[in-house]
């Protein structure tokens, strides 16, 4: 099994960097969300929802980014092979499996931000009704 930074450098630096800064920043918009919806007697809307927005956009930006990296990926791998007269099986598996990392990296990032999206949604419908 395989590191997961081990992971990062085979799925490509370029595209799982950026995949890394966007589950970071989910993660830390999540977390000021949860302060402002949980932790304040009176928490500020505009600014939640904003967070709200914020979480939703990264999250579904990172599986495209993902599948570009994987896009990308099987287009070198496609050249590369042209460019050789046999190819074991084994090791189109191989380039298939490297070229999947980004993709599935940003699918698991598009899950973990819906589900801190949809509880400060449910939140945030919650003290929207309250205010009114």
């Amino acid at each position: 099994m395989s590191t997961f930074f081990e992971m990062h450098i085979m799925g490509g630096i370029q595209f799982m960097s950026v995949l890394f800064l966007i589950l970071l920043s989910v993660i830390i918009l999540s977390v000021i969300g949860f302060i402002q919806a949980y932790g304040k007697q009176n928490p500020n809307l505009p600014r939640l929802i904003n967070i709200v927005l914020a979480i939703r956009f990264l999250g579904g930006f990172a599986p495209v980014w993902g599948i570009l990296g994987q896009g990308i990926g099987i287009y070198q791998a496609c050249m590369a092979i042209q460019e050789m007269e046999d190819v074991s099986p084994a090791l189109l598996a191989g380039g298939f499996q490297v070229s999947m990392i980004t993709a599935l990296y940003g699918l698991v990032i598009f899950l973990v931000s819906r589900i801190f999206w949809y509880i400060l949604k449910s939140k945030l419908n919650t003290l929207s009704l309250k205010k009114d």
